[in-house]
């Protein structure tokens, strides 16, 4: 394509209208309540509330490193290897739509969104911006409470600013603690999280936005190896949640079935951490060209 088509097609493109916020939380994954289920203990009723409400399925999510995750999520198709060659990554889709980028995580996650999840290239794109949280207090030891709060806040912000087309936030607390084996700091964490998803709904709803909740592994569901009675601190391979947050799929569904009482576990995956790209670029109208820089197919 020459530089008059580029040009021509960059003035053909109406940039969305309403901004669309995709919410990382690692270590949520998916399985029935149960003793070694950390987060089965925790009480959340707003994101139960979002459950019932909003179009909720589950995804199957790769095997292998954080690392090949994200680069499989961002690459929109099964990748194998962390050393696998990616043509084509949602952020340089969105990029050649002409669309500003916003991507913000804590020094957990800093390889894995700014990076894999960018199809392993090093350098930002224009109108890409990178937010590093920091995870110390006053200098004193790293502290990924806070980080997470901060995460919220600044999520808040940018929303504010009516700058971004699309922001993604990584939350790394919940794989956090289960690394550490600390069950009482997940459940206080997912009550945490209950709240500060509650005001990030809200004010992506009041700007017609749209919210995708999802996470690249599990963790915290699985906190004991059943077989061999021994404390599991790995991430899992168990599917992980997909809750699309908007007005317009209020009271809609996009699997052949509700969660029954809310439950994600009584549900079968219907696809994949891959299928989320293509999603994204349906959800903001990009068109069939957007989509199909992608093996994987929307979900919706």
């Amino acid at each position: 394509m020459d530089d008059d088509e580029d040009s021509k097609l960059n003035q053909e493109i109406k940039r969305p209208s309403c901004p669309l916020f995709l919410l990382l939380l690692d270590g949520w994954g998916i399985a029935p309540a149960s003793e070694a289920n950390a987060l089965s203990l925790a009480k959340t009723p707003y994101i139960a509330k979002l459950i019932k409400e909003y179009p909720a399925i589950i995804l199957d999510t790769v095997k292998g490193s954080l690392n090949n995750r994200y680069l499989t999520l961002g690459a929109g198709s099964l990748v194998s290897s962390e050393e696998q060659i990616i043509y084509n990554d949602l952020t340089s889709v969105l990029a050649g739509y002409n669309l500003k980028q916003l991507k913000i995580f804590d020094s957990e996650r800093l390889a894995a969104l700014s990076y894999f999840f960018n199809g392993r290239r090093e350098d930002k794109l224009v109108a890409e911006d990178w937010l590093t949280i920091s995870s110390a207090s006053n200098n004193q030891a790293f502290d990924i409470t806070l980080s997470m709060k901060r995460i919220f806040q600044e999520s808040s912000r940018a929303l504010k600013l009516d700058y971004y087309d699309f922001i993604v936030a990584s939350v790394s607390i919940l794989d956090y603690f289960a690394s550490l084996e600390n069950i009482p700091a997940i459940v206080s964490a997912f009550e945490s999280l209950d709240k500060l998803i509650k005001k990030l709904v809200n004010e992506i709803l009041d700007q017609n936005g749209v919210l995708i909740i999802t996470a690249t592994c599990g963790n915290a569901e699985k906190m004991l190896d059943f077989a061999t009675d021994m404390v599991d601190k790995k991430i899992t391979d168990n599917p992980v949640p997909f809750i699309l947050i908007g007005n317009q799929f209020k009271g809609r569904t996009i699997g052949p079935k509700d969660a029954p009482l809310g439950d994600l576990s009584l549900l079968e995956t219907m696809g994949s951490i891959y299928n989320i790209a293509p999603t994204i670029c349906k959800i903001m109208n990009l068109g069939e060209e957007a989509e199909n820089n992608f093996l994987a197919k929307s979900l919706i």
